[in-house]
């Protein structure tokens, strides 16, 4: 009982004081000395009794950490040899019902390249768990890009060699635990696009982040990743009936647009003329409108243009645009930030997004419709993959919290915060940023 001894250590701590003032004055009996010493020695061994309890006390904690390490290494022994016994029974297995295991594609190459394929398509996910960054001041928006481009599953493969700046910069992000370390890539990415050292950063928009690492990525793996080899032209069939053999290639040189990038076909209509321009979008802007399937009719019908040159003379013209090829993701921005007498203000209207829609046919070319009737091209249906929301006034105030899918469920990323989510939090969210991915059902 080390309670007690101590107690009595005390007592017998006062009465050697007291030994000690006798011992000064002889006078004093001999006999209260003589009691004073036997009691002196008794404590001396109640001491060297209490440190031999403090020894035992630790070695009985050391035990049980070490019957508790033992137990944990029998159970990682037997998943060991589980481990190691299960591809053994499927061999046997397989030999036994002459059946050939599945064979994988050789080179990531042309694992990503069936991918975006529209025939054969595999269903590609990051298998990288979202993970929260710290905020080094004012550093959400690009936190917020990243966790957009990890749910772009191929990605991953593309970015596991360093061709440059932009893709050691995302194989950093992918295990970072913050995107601003002074000498690393992502330091001298936000270098390239504020023009100033990330030491003195302030907030910026996340849509124009993302479309500049977007664009910079694609110049800088074109080389490498070039896009997949189709014929120079391709027939279009108006609403006139009229065939014009018409340049596919707008501006996308990487595999990026084959993932990403949008194909729009604008037609512009004159009194004499009809004439048709091609341009692809990585990411889709739209109007803030009550719902989505509203603001993408707003941006697929047609305007008029009073500003227009055809054939060297100044006219009105109808313009429409249509979307001439579906891509795996589509990335979407909406308007939330506009300029009012010199001033930006931001609308905090509230806009209804579904978790799954399709594409309408009459936002498509004629010829796109038809390649979907053959079952040549997958049918336009998207579902939600991950949104970013913008809190705030202002652009250059606020902060940017983003919501990822994983698996079935949604997680909440706020800067190291990581937390799960309800499908009608989500619901409620403002969306300033919206990603959906084509559902992979296979063309017959």
């Amino acid at each position: 009982n080390p309670r007690k001894s101590k107690q009595r250590y005390l007592k017998l701590k006062k009465l050697n004081k007291s030994l000690e003032k006798l011992h000064k004055n002889p006078r004093k009996s001999k006999q209260r000395y003589l009691k004073l010493k036997k009691l002196n020695k008794r404590l001396q061994k109640l001491h060297k009794n209490h440190l031999k309890l403090k020894k035992l006390h630790k070695n009985q904690r050391l035990k049980k950490k070490y019957l508790k390490l033992k137990k944990l290494n029998k159970k990682l022994q037997k998943s060991l040899l589980k481990s190691k016994q299960r591809p053994q029974k499927k061999h046997l297995k397989l030999r036994k019902l002459n059946k050939k295991p599945k064979q994988k594609p050789n080179n990531v190459r042309e694992f990503i390249l069936r991918y975006i394929m529209d025939i054969e398509r595999l269903p590609v996910l990051s298998k990288l768990r979202p993970h929260g960054l710290r905020n080094s001041g004012n550093a959400c928006f690009l936190n917020c890009s990243v966790h957009l481009l990890m749910c772009l599953g191929p990605l991953n493969s593309i970015t596991n060699n360093n061709y440059g700046d932009f893709t050691s910069a995302l194989k950093e992000a992918y295990t970072a635990t913050s995107l601003l370390v002074p000498n690393s890539a992502f330091w001298r990415v936000t270098e390239l696009y504020l023009g100033y050292s990330p030491r003195a950063l302030q907030q910026n928009c996340a849509g124009e982040f993302l479309r500049f690492f977007l664009e910079m990525l694609n110049s800088e793996i074109k080389e490498h990743w070039p896009r997949r080899q189709d014929p120079d032209s391709w027939v279009e069939v108006s609403n006139r009936h009229e065939s014009e053999s018409v340049s596919l290639r707008a501006q996308g040189d990487s595999i990026l647009y084959d993932m990403l990038g949008l194909c729009l076909k604008t037609e512009y209509t004159t009194k004499r003329t009809v004439s048709y321009s091609f341009q692809e979008e990585l990411i889709l802007s739209l109007q803030l409108e009550d719902k989505l399937t509203t603001a993408l009719q707003k941006a697929f019908e047609s305007r008029e243009i009073t500003d227009y040159e055809a054939e060297g003379v100044r006219t009105t013209c109808k313009a429409r645009s249509l979307i001439a090829n579906f891509t795996p993701f589509l990335l979407m921005q909406l308007q939330r930030f506009q300029i009012v007498e010199g001033t930006v203000q931001k609308l905090n209207q509230r806009m209804s997004f579904p978790p799954k829609f399709t594409i309408p046919k009459k936002f498509c070319t004629p010829t796109l419709q038809a390649q979907v009737e053959r079952k040549q091209k997958l049918p336009p249906e998207y579902e939600l993959r991950a949104l970013v929301e913008h809190h705030g006034a202002t652009v250059n105030s606020g902060h940017y919290t983003a919501i990822v899918k994983r698996k079935d469920d949604w997680v909440l990323i706020d800067d190291n915060l990581v937390k799960p989510i309800s499908n009608e939090a989500v619901g409620r969210a403002r969306p300033y940023l919206l990603l959906y991915q084509q559902v992979g059902k296979k063309a017959l």
